[in-house]
């Protein structure tokens, strides 16, 4: 992040930075080796955990101006491919309302950035798998906005994932209601439809033909 905005002033790469950004950079640096004190247990099922029924792969994704977490349908096709494990369903959760709400919306036309990403999307996984998860308790608003080592350190949303994850499937966060109607009015991805008339001029009956041409 600090080298965007550095990079958004134009600064030649052998200009000095001023003593906010070499602040923020040191404190940056100094906060490395704390990541030392990390330590995340190998095995995804916890001890006495008992006999496992299914697996799921749960996705969790943001995006903002600073910067994006997870490319959700093409990471859960990367990590299929590299798991020996029988999977159900894959579950991809946003807290984008609009996203949502494009992935729903199949008749309306999109810019093109928006447009390929959609059809991307559903072309790899189905309408329903995608589920919306409050800013709060998504893990992915965190590595989109930065996190200091020490937050990180201390943050059971990013090292174990929303409590909702361990209940039942009825307890999961249901879609607003604006989602399910995927009305997207004003939306500036969504193409407006130019509209075009036209008018159709009816032939001329033959006695309307000669009193045109003749005065008398």
């Amino acid at each position: 992040m600090l080298l965007q905005d550095l990079c958004r002033r134009s600064l030649p790469w052998d200009e000095e930075m001023n003593n906010n950004e070499a602040n923020r950079w040191s404190r940056w640096t100094s906060q490395l080796q704390c990541l030392g004190d990390l330590k995340i247990r190998r095995s995804l099922v916890p001890p006495d955990f008992g006999e496992v029924s299914s697996y799921q792969l749960h996705h969790f994704a943001d995006a903002n101006q600073t910067g994006y977490a997870a490319v959700a349908a093409q990471l859960d096709c990367k990590i299929r491919s590299e798991l020996d494990l029988v999977l159900c369903d894959s579950v991809f959760w946003t807290d984008s309302m609009s996203v949502l709400k494009y992935i729903r919306n199949l008749s309306a036309r999109y810019q093109t950035f928006v447009n390929n990403r959609v059809s991307l999307m559903l072309d790899l996984r189905d309408i329903t798998a995608w589920r919306y998860v409050n800013t709060s308790a998504n893990p992915a608003d965190l590595a989109s906005r930065g996190l200091d080592v020490e937050s990180l350190l201390e943050s059971l949303l990013w090292l174990t994932g929303p409590e909702f994850m361990c209940q039942e499937q009825d307890s999961w966060p249901a879609l607003p209601d604006d989602v399910k109607q995927a009305e997207l009015n004003g939306d500036l991805e969504v193409k407006q439809s130019a509209p075009i008339f036209s008018m159709v001029v009816p032939e001329p009956i033959l006695v309307e033909k000669i009193a045109a041409k003749f005065s008398s």
